[in-house]
C-alpha cells in the first residue's frame, strides 16, 4: 500500500502543471500556451494614450511573469480595434490560449498600458516580442500574413536558404 502510495505521489509530482507552457523559446522565436482567461489584449498607446499612435498588444500573465507580443507597425486605432474585434471571437470560450512572438528579449520594464488596463494590479512586464499569431480551438489570428495557415511555423522565418 505504502509502494503504491509513493508511486501516486512521485507522478502526481512529475506531472504539475504549471500555468505556462513554453512549446519553443530561442534568441528569435518565443511559443508559449497558458490559459485563456490569463490573456489580455489591448490597443497600447506608448508614450501618450491621447496619441494616434497604436499597436495591438497581447499580454500573457502567468505567475512567474508576464510577457508582452506586439505588432510591429503602429496602427490608427480602427484598424486595432478590428483586431480586437477577430481576437475576441476567438477567444470567447476558450480554454487554453497559444501565443507566439518573433525578434524578442527579456526586457524588465513597467508597462504603464497594462497598469491602466488593470487597474494597477499588474504593470511590470519581463519579455517584448512582435506579435506572429494567438491560436485557440475556436481559431486563430496572425499578423504577418500565413501563420494560421496547417503546418505555418516561425522557424521557417529564420531559416537562411
Amino acid at each position: 500500500m505504502k509502494l503504491i502510495l509513493l508511486i501516486a505521489f512521485l507522478f502526481a509530482s512529475c506531472t504539475h502543471s504549471t500555468d505556462l507552457k513554453i512549446n519553443y523559446k530561442s534568441e528569435n522565436i518565443y511559443d508559449i500556451e497558458i490559459d485563456a482567461k490569463k490573456i489580455i489584449y489591448l490597443c497600447s498607446t506608448p508614450g501618450d494614450p491621447s496619441g494616434p499612435r497604436t499597436f495591438f498588444t497581447v499580454y500573457a500573465l502567468s505567475k512567474s511573469r508576464i510577457d508582452s507580443f506586439y505588432t510591429r507597425r503602429a496602427l490608427d486605432l480602427k484598424e486595432c480595434k478590428s483586431w480586437l474585434i477577430e481576437t475576441d471571437q476567438i477567444m470567447k470560450g476558450a480554454a487554453k490560449a497559444r501565443v507566439v512572438g518573433v525578434s524578442g528579449h527579456d526586457r524588465d520594464f513597467i508597462d504603464e498600458d497594462l497598469k491602466r488596463k488593470t487597474n494597477n494590479e499588474h504593470s511590470r512586464v519581463r519579455s517584448l516580442w512582435l506579435f506572429s499569431r494567438i491560436m485557440t480551438d475556436k481559431g486563430c489570428v496572425g499578423h504577418f500574413g500565413g501563420e494560421c495557415e496547417p503546418g505555418f511555423t516561425e522557424k521557417k522565418m529564420f531559416i537562411t536558404p
